[in-house]
């Protein structure tokens, strides 16, 4: 499934400085959130991306980024 995702939603990006210190200013304006999430939406705002295609509600709570539930996306045929 990981492997699968990658085809669809890649390229994984990198963990860079700038992403580290974007997470670092995150956790302190989210001082509850997890680790894990910092980081997926740092990386997101470092590289301009908008939208966060996860079922996890917890990424409501970031205004810079629209949640995307994957069960309202459709398939397009093929």
């Amino acid at each position: 499934m990981a492997e699968a995702s990658l085809d669809v939603m890649g390229p994984a990006l990198p963990l860079t400085d700038a992403v580290a210190r974007r997470t670092a200013a995150l956790a302190r304006s989210h001082p509850g959130a997890a680790a894990r999430d910092l980081v997926h939406v740092a990386t997101c705002l470092e590289a301009g991306i908008t939208h966060l295609v996860t079922p996890d509600r917890d990424f409501d709570a970031y205004a810079q980024i629209t949640r995307v539930d994957p069960t309202s996306v459709t398939r397009s045929p093929d």
